[in-house]
């Protein structure tokens, strides 16, 4: 019976996490709203995303600060390893003023982003949010 059962606890260990072996992405969104209100609040999306997390959301007057994390795992297998390539496709900025969306920005990841050397992405342009 431990013949059976020892080799299935092994690989439930070594495969249970697999996202884990794969060390997040950090993207880096910087931008500035024309007015500043306490009413303000930004939310960040990012798709596709499976294991969904609050990105922290800095706010100093016009401009916000967003530090988003995505899963980058992708794949697993014995003779590879660990596929950790995957990226999002979308990245949406919305402004919110007493819970209504104001004005909304969405980034194509692919197109807006780029390394920014330190091994986190950043904006290629400058976002502004507000009509």
């Amino acid at each position: 019976m431990w013949r059976v059962v020892m080799p299935l606890v092994l690989a439930t260990l070594w495969c249970g996490s697999a996202g884990a072996n794969c060390g997040p992405l950090l993207l880096r969104i910087k931008g500035e709203t024309k007015t500043h209100s306490p009413r303000e609040r930004i939310l960040v999306t990012i798709a596709p995303e499976p294991n969904r997390s609050n990105p922290l959301v800095l706010v100093e007057g016009e401009k916000f600060y967003a530090d988003v994390y995505y899963d980058p795992y992708k794949s697993h297998s014995l003779l590879f390893g660990y596929n950790c390539n995957k990226r999002p496709e979308k990245i949406t900025v919305a402004l919110l003023v007493d819970g209504k969306e104001t004005d909304r920005k969405e980034m194509v990841f692919s197109r807006d982003f780029v390394e920014d050397g330190q091994g986190g992405y950043v904006l290629r342009s400058k976002l502004r949010l507000g009509k």
